[in-house]
């Protein structure tokens, strides 16, 4: 089992069905992928009315042996993922 952490471009606190914010951030692949230090799974959804990009982390939240790592692995996730996008949201809206 894994455990997901996703990101998906949201305006106005929905998920976008514009995909040049998708675009925008994959064309930074590379430099996100670097300051995250470690590779996205990207899908652009062109059968969806989302995009995302996603990490998967190996764990099973049910065992509770595993609940603290998983729960600190998701907070710094987020972390990172406020960190380092930002930095590279510059598309047209």
């Amino acid at each position: 089992m894994s455990v997901n952490y996703e990101f998906w471009p949201k305006e106005d606190g929905q998920a976008s069905k514009d995909k040049a914010i998708f675009d925008q951030f994959a064309s930074h692949r590379e430099a996100i992928e670097q300051e995250l230090g470690q590779p996205l799974l990207w899908d652009r959804g062109d059968d969806k009315g989302y995009s995302m990009a996603r990490l998967l982390h190996d764990g099973d939240y049910r065992d509770e042996s595993q609940q603290p790592d998983l729960v600190q692995w998701l907070v710094d996730t987020a972390a990172a993922f406020f960190r380092v996008l930002p930095k590279y949201d510059d598309a047209p809206r």
